[in-house]
């Protein structure tokens, strides 16, 4: 019976140094690279750049789900739920069935968001 329990414990000391060696290979969303999301967890505040006043809060949490809410050109209210992921070094924003992809860039505690056409946003942690 000790026998078996050795083999056992073996086995699955294998199993788990095997699980542990395969996630951090595969760690980061690939490609090599440091997965960022952890740091992009919370609530930002879009910042006025003087030209066209931002009123929106983004929201972030780390099951990859979060709310968008603020005040459209019309000057109507709005609030969204979204999910979000990073995906290709991209932070892909998807809301009422339509996605949103943006490159982002951090600096200290400013969140910048770059899209397709290069228009820039920033966003400030609450």
């Amino acid at each position: 019976m000790k026998g078996a329990v050795a083999v056992l414990r073996s086995a699955v000391g294998v199993f788990a140094l095997s699980g542990v060696v395969l996630f951090a290979g595969c760690g980061g969303g690939g490609g090599g690279g440091q997965d960022k999301s952890a740091e992009l967890i919370g609530s930002w505040s879009c910042v006025d750049d003087g030209n066209v006043k931002c009123e929106e809060v983004i929201s972030l949490d780390s099951a990859g789900e979060g709310g968008r809410a603020g005040t459209d050109d019309r000057g109507s209210g709005y609030m969204t739920q979204i999910k979000w992921k990073i995906a290709n070094g991209r932070l892909v924003i998807s809301a009422v069935g339509t996605d949103f992809s943006y490159k982002y860039k951090m600096k200290s505690d400013t969140l910048i968001l770059i899209d397709d056409k290069g228009k820039k946003k920033s966003y400030t942690k609450n």
